[in-house]
Protein backbone atom coordinates (compact mmCIF):
# COMPACT_ATOMS: atom_id res chain seq x y z
CA UNK A 1 0.00 0.00 0.00
CA UNK A 2 3.03 2.29 -0.02
CA UNK A 3 2.92 4.91 -2.87
CA UNK A 4 6.41 5.38 -4.44
CA UNK A 5 7.55 9.07 -4.12
CA UNK A 6 10.46 11.09 -6.11
CA UNK A 7 13.39 11.68 -3.30
CA UNK A 8 12.98 15.30 -2.74
CA UNK A 9 12.83 15.26 1.01
CA UNK A 10 15.08 17.05 3.04
CA UNK A 11 16.49 16.61 6.13
CA UNK A 12 14.72 17.61 9.11
CA UNK A 13 15.52 18.40 12.23
CA UNK A 14 12.58 17.14 14.74
CA UNK A 15 11.69 19.47 17.53
CA UNK A 16 13.01 19.18 20.66
CA UNK A 17 11.30 16.77 23.40
CA UNK A 18 11.15 14.94 26.56
CA UNK A 19 12.86 11.90 26.54
CA UNK A 20 10.04 9.60 25.70
CA UNK A 21 10.36 6.29 24.54
CA UNK A 22 9.77 4.62 21.21
CA UNK A 23 6.58 3.15 19.48
CA UNK A 24 8.77 -0.11 19.11
CA UNK A 25 7.97 -3.92 20.37
CA UNK A 26 5.44 -4.18 17.96
CA UNK A 27 4.14 -7.52 16.07
CA UNK A 28 5.98 -7.24 12.27
CA UNK A 29 4.09 -7.96 9.01
CA UNK A 30 4.25 -11.92 8.68
CA UNK A 31 6.75 -11.49 5.92
CA UNK A 32 9.34 -10.46 8.75
CA UNK A 33 8.50 -12.90 11.00
CA UNK A 34 11.32 -15.23 9.85
CA UNK A 35 13.97 -12.72 10.26
CA UNK A 36 12.96 -12.70 13.96
CA UNK A 37 15.07 -13.98 17.02
CA UNK A 38 13.81 -17.43 18.18
CA UNK A 39 12.92 -15.40 21.35
CA UNK A 40 11.57 -12.77 19.66
CA UNK A 41 9.23 -15.42 17.61
CA UNK A 42 8.01 -17.04 20.89
CA UNK A 43 7.18 -13.24 22.23
CA UNK A 44 5.27 -13.07 19.15
CA UNK A 45 3.64 -16.07 20.17
CA UNK A 46 2.83 -15.11 23.59
CA UNK A 47 1.53 -12.06 22.71
CA UNK A 48 -1.21 -13.43 20.08
CA UNK A 49 -2.06 -16.36 22.32
CA UNK A 50 -2.75 -13.59 24.93
CA UNK A 51 -5.27 -11.28 22.78
CA UNK A 52 -6.77 -14.07 21.56
CA UNK A 53 -7.57 -14.77 25.47
CA UNK A 54 -11.18 -15.01 26.55
CA UNK A 55 -12.19 -11.11 27.72
CA UNK A 56 -10.33 -10.19 31.22
CA UNK A 57 -12.74 -8.02 33.56
CA UNK A 58 -13.62 -4.55 32.02
CA UNK A 59 -11.35 -2.48 34.27
CA UNK A 60 -8.42 -4.35 33.38
CA UNK A 61 -6.43 -3.00 30.30
CA UNK A 62 -3.81 -4.45 27.88
CA UNK A 63 -2.51 -8.17 27.51
CA UNK A 64 0.05 -9.75 29.82
CA UNK A 65 2.67 -11.48 28.45
CA UNK A 66 4.99 -13.76 30.50
CA UNK A 67 8.44 -13.60 29.13
CA UNK A 68 9.92 -15.86 32.06
CA UNK A 69 7.84 -18.70 33.72
CA UNK A 70 10.43 -18.06 36.78
CA UNK A 71 10.80 -21.85 38.95
CA UNK A 72 8.90 -20.39 41.65
CA UNK A 73 5.52 -19.99 40.21
CA UNK A 74 4.57 -18.90 43.44
CA UNK A 75 7.16 -16.37 43.46
CA UNK A 76 5.87 -12.36 43.23
CA UNK A 77 6.45 -11.38 39.53
CA UNK A 78 9.14 -8.87 37.95
CA UNK A 79 6.39 -6.67 35.88
CA UNK A 80 7.43 -4.51 33.16
CA UNK A 81 5.33 -1.42 32.02
CA UNK A 82 5.61 -1.04 28.15
CA UNK A 83 7.00 2.52 26.72
CA UNK A 84 5.23 4.80 25.16
CA UNK A 85 4.58 2.84 21.78
CA UNK A 86 2.61 0.38 23.73
CA UNK A 87 4.72 -2.75 23.00
CA UNK A 88 7.09 -5.29 24.43
CA UNK A 89 9.57 -6.34 21.98
CA UNK A 90 11.96 -3.92 23.82
CA UNK A 91 12.60 -6.46 26.88
CA UNK A 92 13.66 -9.25 25.29
CA UNK A 93 16.65 -9.06 25.60
CA UNK A 94 16.22 -7.43 29.70
CA UNK A 95 14.22 -10.73 30.02
CA UNK A 96 16.41 -13.69 29.47
CA UNK A 97 19.07 -11.73 31.76
CA UNK A 98 15.93 -11.74 34.32
CA UNK A 99 15.06 -15.14 34.51
CA UNK A 100 15.51 -17.18 37.00
CA UNK A 101 13.06 -17.73 40.77
CA UNK A 102 10.75 -15.12 39.59
CA UNK A 103 8.18 -15.31 36.78
CA UNK A 104 8.88 -12.28 33.98
CA UNK A 105 5.90 -10.45 32.86
CA UNK A 106 5.40 -7.48 30.71
CA UNK A 107 2.14 -5.82 29.71
CA UNK A 108 1.19 -5.11 26.36
CA UNK A 109 -0.79 -2.06 26.06
CA UNK A 110 -4.07 -1.63 24.22
CA UNK A 111 -3.74 -1.24 20.58
CA UNK A 112 -6.40 1.35 20.14
CA UNK A 113 -7.88 2.46 23.94
CA UNK A 114 -11.06 3.62 23.64
CA UNK A 115 -11.19 7.54 24.15
CA UNK A 116 -8.83 9.36 26.09
CA UNK A 117 -6.28 7.50 29.23
CA UNK A 118 -4.22 8.96 32.14
CA UNK A 119 -0.99 7.31 33.51
CA UNK A 120 -3.74 6.82 36.58
CA UNK A 121 -6.09 4.78 34.46
CA UNK A 122 -3.60 2.72 32.71
CA UNK A 123 -1.76 1.52 36.04
CA UNK A 124 -5.23 0.66 37.30
CA UNK A 125 -6.05 -1.12 33.96
CA UNK A 126 -2.79 -3.25 34.57
CA UNK A 127 -3.21 -3.95 38.70
CA UNK A 128 -6.77 -5.10 37.15
CA UNK A 129 -4.98 -7.54 34.47
CA UNK A 130 -2.62 -8.96 36.98
CA UNK A 131 -4.86 -10.06 39.56
CA UNK A 132 -7.19 -11.02 37.44
CA UNK A 133 -4.45 -13.60 36.54
CA UNK A 134 -3.67 -14.42 39.83
CA UNK A 135 -0.32 -12.19 40.18
CA UNK A 136 1.17 -10.16 42.43
CA UNK A 137 4.20 -8.08 41.86
CA UNK A 138 7.62 -8.26 43.82
CA UNK A 139 8.73 -5.33 41.54
CA UNK A 140 7.20 -2.83 39.27
CA UNK A 141 9.78 -1.37 36.34
CA UNK A 142 9.58 0.44 32.89
CA UNK A 143 11.47 2.04 30.83
CA UNK A 144 10.54 6.01 30.29
CA UNK A 145 6.74 6.27 29.66
CA UNK A 146 6.84 2.74 31.04
CA UNK A 147 8.70 3.57 34.71
CA UNK A 148 5.72 6.63 34.98
CA UNK A 149 2.56 3.78 34.91
CA UNK A 150 4.79 1.49 37.19
CA UNK A 151 5.64 4.07 40.08
CA UNK A 152 1.80 5.25 40.18
CA UNK A 153 1.01 1.01 39.73
CA UNK A 154 3.03 1.15 43.27
CA UNK A 155 1.05 4.21 44.36
CA UNK A 156 -1.87 2.40 44.45
CA UNK A 157 -0.76 -0.32 45.90
CA UNK A 158 0.75 1.00 48.71
CA UNK A 159 -3.03 3.20 49.56
CA UNK A 160 -3.51 -1.50 50.29
CA UNK A 161 -0.61 -1.88 52.42
CA UNK A 162 1.44 -2.72 50.16
CA UNK A 163 4.44 -0.52 48.68
CA UNK A 164 6.37 -2.61 46.15
CA UNK A 165 10.08 -1.52 44.97
CA UNK A 166 9.88 0.06 41.71
CA UNK A 167 12.64 0.23 39.07
CA UNK A 168 12.35 3.81 36.51
CA UNK A 169 14.64 3.21 33.98
CA UNK A 170 15.23 6.27 32.36
CA UNK A 171 11.99 7.71 33.48
CA UNK A 172 10.98 11.19 33.44
CA UNK A 173 7.89 13.36 33.46
CA UNK A 174 6.97 15.48 31.17
CA UNK A 175 8.66 18.89 31.27
CA UNK A 176 6.53 21.81 32.18
CA UNK A 177 8.86 24.41 30.14
CA UNK A 178 8.02 21.81 26.95
CA UNK A 179 4.33 22.35 25.57
CA UNK A 180 2.00 20.21 24.40
CA UNK A 181 2.77 18.66 21.04
CA UNK A 182 0.28 19.30 18.29
CA UNK A 183 -0.98 16.78 15.47
CA UNK A 184 2.37 17.21 13.36
CA UNK A 185 4.29 17.47 15.99
CA UNK A 186 3.44 14.13 17.31
CA UNK A 187 3.60 12.11 13.89
CA UNK A 188 7.05 13.18 13.61
CA UNK A 189 8.23 11.84 17.16
CA UNK A 190 6.55 9.03 16.57
CA UNK A 191 8.29 8.94 13.70
CA UNK A 192 11.71 9.27 14.71
CA UNK A 193 11.19 7.53 17.77
CA UNK A 194 10.69 4.01 15.54
CA UNK A 195 13.99 4.91 13.72
CA UNK A 196 15.91 5.24 16.62
CA UNK A 197 14.14 2.07 18.06
CA UNK A 198 15.41 0.30 14.86
CA UNK A 199 19.12 0.15 16.36
CA UNK A 200 22.63 1.90 16.34
CA UNK A 201 23.09 1.76 12.53
CA UNK A 202 19.65 3.19 11.64
CA UNK A 203 19.81 7.24 10.47
CA UNK A 204 19.56 9.51 13.91
CA UNK A 205 15.84 10.15 14.39
CA UNK A 206 16.39 13.82 15.29
CA UNK A 207 17.20 13.96 11.48
CA UNK A 208 14.50 12.41 9.81
CA UNK A 209 15.00 12.31 5.88
CA UNK A 210 11.56 13.51 5.22
CA UNK A 211 10.02 16.61 3.64
CA UNK A 212 8.36 18.65 6.26
CA UNK A 213 5.28 19.35 4.55
CA UNK A 214 4.79 15.66 5.05
CA UNK A 215 3.68 16.38 8.70
CA UNK A 216 1.08 18.44 7.50
CA UNK A 217 -0.92 15.88 5.96
CA UNK A 218 -3.88 13.37 7.15
CA UNK A 219 -1.89 10.83 9.44
CA UNK A 220 -2.30 7.67 7.35
CA UNK A 221 -1.25 10.18 4.75
CA UNK A 222 1.88 11.42 6.35
CA UNK A 223 2.22 7.97 7.72
CA UNK A 224 2.67 6.31 4.45
CA UNK A 225 5.10 9.22 2.73
CA UNK A 226 7.60 9.07 5.35
CA UNK A 227 7.66 5.12 5.52
CA UNK A 228 8.55 5.89 1.48
CA UNK A 229 11.24 8.78 2.46
CA UNK A 230 12.74 6.07 4.84
CA UNK A 231 13.07 3.00 2.60
CA UNK A 232 14.25 5.05 0.04
CA UNK A 233 17.09 5.71 3.06
CA UNK A 234 17.85 1.83 3.89
CA UNK A 235 15.55 1.64 6.71
CA UNK A 236 12.53 -0.50 6.89
CA UNK A 237 9.99 -0.63 9.70
CA UNK A 238 8.79 -3.73 9.41
CA UNK A 239 5.08 -2.50 9.75
CA UNK A 240 1.99 -2.18 7.23
CA UNK A 241 -0.08 0.75 7.17
CA UNK A 242 -2.49 -0.86 9.51
CA UNK A 243 0.25 -1.62 12.47
CA UNK A 244 1.37 1.96 12.18
CA UNK A 245 -1.80 4.01 12.03
CA UNK A 246 -3.03 1.28 15.00
CA UNK A 247 0.44 2.43 16.78
CA UNK A 248 0.41 6.30 16.11
CA UNK A 249 -3.41 6.15 17.97
CA UNK A 250 -2.04 4.84 21.01
CA UNK A 251 1.45 6.56 20.85
CA UNK A 252 -0.62 9.90 20.90
CA UNK A 253 -3.00 8.52 24.29
CA UNK A 254 -0.22 8.09 25.72
CA UNK A 255 1.89 11.32 24.93
CA UNK A 256 -1.23 13.54 25.54
CA UNK A 257 -1.38 11.26 29.54
CA UNK A 258 1.72 11.88 29.88
CA UNK A 259 1.56 15.39 29.50
CA UNK A 260 -1.14 15.74 31.04
CA UNK A 261 0.38 13.38 34.18
CA UNK A 262 2.80 14.68 37.72
CA UNK A 263 3.55 11.89 39.37
CA UNK A 264 3.03 12.16 42.82
CA UNK A 265 4.56 11.28 46.28
CA UNK A 266 5.96 7.95 47.39
CA UNK A 267 7.43 6.78 50.26
CA UNK A 268 8.30 3.20 49.07
CA UNK A 269 12.02 1.84 47.29
CA UNK A 270 12.87 3.43 44.04
CA UNK A 271 15.76 3.16 41.73
CA UNK A 272 16.81 4.97 39.10
CA UNK A 273 18.70 4.05 36.45
CA UNK A 274 19.50 7.39 34.38
CA UNK A 275 21.35 7.66 31.10
CA UNK A 276 23.85 10.69 31.06
CA UNK A 277 23.40 11.52 27.71
CA UNK A 278 19.35 12.11 28.20
CA UNK A 279 17.05 14.27 29.67
CA UNK A 280 16.28 12.26 32.65
CA UNK A 281 17.18 14.66 36.22
CA UNK A 282 17.28 12.59 39.36
CA UNK A 283 16.27 15.79 41.12
CA UNK A 284 12.56 15.17 40.20
CA UNK A 285 12.57 11.98 41.92
CA UNK A 286 14.73 13.47 44.68
CA UNK A 287 11.97 15.68 45.18
CA UNK A 288 8.81 13.09 44.70
CA UNK A 289 10.36 10.19 46.87
CA UNK A 290 10.67 9.79 50.72
CA UNK A 291 11.62 6.83 50.53
CA UNK A 292 15.00 5.30 49.93
CA UNK A 293 16.20 6.51 46.54
CA UNK A 294 19.32 4.29 44.84
CA UNK A 295 20.55 6.06 41.85
CA UNK A 296 22.63 4.90 39.04
CA UNK A 297 23.87 6.90 36.27
CA UNK A 298 25.14 5.04 32.58
CA UNK A 299 26.95 5.46 29.71
CA UNK A 300 24.97 6.62 26.63
CA UNK A 301 21.73 7.94 25.72
CA UNK A 302 17.66 7.16 26.63
CA UNK A 303 17.49 4.02 23.89
CA UNK A 304 20.70 2.45 25.26
CA UNK A 305 19.21 1.29 28.57
CA UNK A 306 17.66 -1.55 26.64
CA UNK A 307 20.54 -2.35 24.27
CA UNK A 308 23.60 -4.29 25.23
CA UNK A 309 25.79 -3.46 27.33
CA UNK A 310 23.64 -1.13 29.67
CA UNK A 311 20.48 -3.88 29.57
CA UNK A 312 22.82 -5.88 31.77
CA UNK A 313 23.05 -3.06 34.48
CA UNK A 314 18.81 -2.71 34.24
CA UNK A 315 18.75 -6.37 35.07
CA UNK A 316 21.20 -6.08 37.82
CA UNK A 317 19.12 -3.45 39.97
CA UNK A 318 15.84 -5.07 39.45
CA UNK A 319 17.13 -8.07 40.61
CA UNK A 320 18.52 -6.40 43.12
CA UNK A 321 15.05 -4.63 44.33
CA UNK A 322 13.43 -8.13 44.30
CA UNK A 323 16.07 -10.83 44.82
Amino acid sequence: MTVRRPSTAQEETVPPGPSVPPAPAVPPADGRVASLSPQKQALLDALRAGRGRPSVPPAARGTLVELHPGTDRGAGAVVLCPPIGGGVFCYTGLARLLAGRRPVLAVAAEERPDGPITVESTAEGYLALLAAAGHRPAVLAGWSFGGLVAYEAARRLATAGAAPPVVLLDTMSWPAAVPAWDGPATLQRFVADLVDSAGPDALPGDRLPVDPAVWRLPPDEALDAAVTALREHGIDLGLDGTDLAARHHGYRAATRAMQAHVPGPYAGPVTLLHAEDSAVDPAEWRARVSGPLHLRQVPGGHYDVVREPVVRTAAELIRAAAP
